[in-house]
């Protein structure tokens, strides 16, 4: 199936799947939702329902990130410039207009962050971890981690 045509149809089962209960209560009450957090669902069934992101690779955090980072990133795939099928399916119909909308959405939401991951570390650990850092392992040929940083 050519990728349009299958985008087409993913775009469509989505829009019957979150739009049906939408459509009828909108010809219940006369009028259709058009909050852009409800044109935005697609989105945020993945990344968060602020776009907060969830805690793993695929589905990072959005909200709050540039408008025009998102833009560049929704275009790509779009035009196959990133190859993720479910995104690319997406926004396979949607013009640029729209796209800088969804992405002035994302940049203007400011969820909180989620707090850091608490480790149990022992300072022997860290201790040797800095050294590593500063000084290398001569013994074991491991250059310093700020002398490689330098020369890059």
């Amino acid at each position: 199936m050519h990728r349009r045509a299958l985008g087409f149809a993913v775009l469509f089962v989505l829009h019957v799947v979150w739009g049906g209960t939408a459509l009828a209560a909108g010809a219940a009450a006369g009028a259709m939702p058009s909050a852009m957090d409800e044109r935005v669902r697609a989105c945020t069934s993945c990344h968060g329902v602020q776009g907060q992101g969830l805690n793993n690779d695929y589905f990072p955090r959005i909200a709050g990130k540039p408008a025009e980072y998102l833009f560049n990133q929704l275009t790509a795939f779009r035009d196959g410039g990133r190859t993720y099928p479910p995104m690319g399916y997406l926004v396979a119909f949607l013009p640029d207009d729209y796209l800088r909308k969804i992405s002035q959405y994302f940049a203007d939401l400011q969820p909180p962050y989620p707090n850091a991951d608490q480790s149990d570390v022992t300072p022997a650990v860290l201790a040797a971890g800095q050294r590593l850092v500063t000084q290398g392992d001569p013994a074991r040929k491991i250059p310093a981690c700020i002398a490689v940083m330098a020369r890059a």
